[in-house]
């Protein structure tokens, strides 16, 4: 009853339109499709934590925060920074528990990130890749005690204590004016 919801779309391949009217196609990546203003756009409409925390919390403005705590380490890892969860502009936020029990979603989280840093140029060392993933780390604690009205042990990062920052839980359109105004500064 329900496969006609499953077929492939028009011309056979597996796509979705963006915000500035592209067609991004999943089963053929291409980094001529990505353009920041879809990535700001959707990132700043996505929530965090599958939209469990107690107020909106955008991926963008997750990204922004990246961002400002790799601003120290200079201008490749602050951009890396904040385009490290890009491809989430096309595949949604999902859970690293749900990426651990699908490792599928992680093959094409993956490619859209290679066409992510084709797209805009991002060439770097693992010293980078190594800042931003701590400062990635850091904001998830952050997120996690700053987020939410009851903490319960997850099992894992319990020994890594929160920044030193405020969350500002931005509407998505200030998120995406934020995310657009840093990779302005950036670029």
């Amino acid at each position: 009853m329900l496969q006609h919801k499953f077929k492939k779309m028009g011309n056979g391949k597996h796509w979705i339109q963006t915000y500035t009217g592209k067609q991004f196609f999943y089963d053929d990546i291409d980094s001529n499709d990505i353009d920041i203003r879809d990535v700001a756009h959707a990132l700043s409409n996505i929530p965090r934590f599958a939209g469990h925390m107690k107020k909106f919390y955008s991926v963008a403005e997750h990204s922004v925060n990246v961002a400002r705590l790799c601003s120290t380490k200079g201008k490749k890892s602050d951009m890396w920074g904040l385009l490290h969860d890009a491809s989430e502009a096309y595949i949604s936020d999902i859970p690293k528990p749900m990426k651990w029990a699908v490792p599928e979603i992680v093959t094409y989280e993956l490619k859209i990130q290679i066409a992510v840093r084709k797209a805009f140029d991002i060439t770097f060392d693992d010293d980078i890749e190594d800042i931003v993933d701590w400062a990635d780390l850091l904001m998830l604690i952050t997120e996690r005690y700053k987020g939410f009205d009851f903490i319960i042990p997850w099992g894992y990062y319990e020994d890594i204590e929160p920044a030193n920052m405020e969350l500002k839980f931005l509407s998505p359109n200030e998120a995406e004016r934020e995310f657009l105004k840093i990779y302005s500064m950036l670029t």
